[in-house]
């Protein structure tokens, strides 16, 4: 149990790595980075990046120890910067409540709905 928690530490760690902004403080809910991406706004796409790259690593932890994966992406689909704007607008589009959560927590629950695993 100790390990999951450590490696859940750790993906949280480089979820939130890439998205330091000197004007934020805490973690901005999915409407504001979707907001500041659609202006252009370097740390909201480094921040969605980022956020990927730690829930891949964290799936790749999970799948490493042998428990189940949070969501499974097709292996020939790479995800661009722009797809995870889309995944998460096309999630709240579905389920308003979404963008009020904190960006990290609305991009998982995204990939969740939109690449569930058998």
């Amino acid at each position: 149990m100790r390990s999951i928690f450590r490696k859940f530490l750790l993906a949280s760690v480089l979820c939130t790595a890439n998205i330091a902004s000197p004007s934020l403080a805490a973690e901005p809910n999915a409407n504001d980075i979707l907001e500041a991406y659609d202006a252009d706004m370097d740390w909201a796409k480094a921040g969605l990046v980022g956020m990927y790259s730690g829930m891949f690593w964290m799936n790749a932890f999970l799948k490493d120890d042998g428990q189940p994966k949070l969501y499974c992406v097709p292996d020939e689909l790479g995800i661009t910067p722009e797809q995870n704007a889309s995944i998460l607008k096309e999630f709240i589009k579905k389920d308003g409540r979404a963008g009020k959560f904190p960006a990290g927590l609305a991009l998982l629950t995204a990939y969740k709905f939109t690449f569930p695993c058998n």
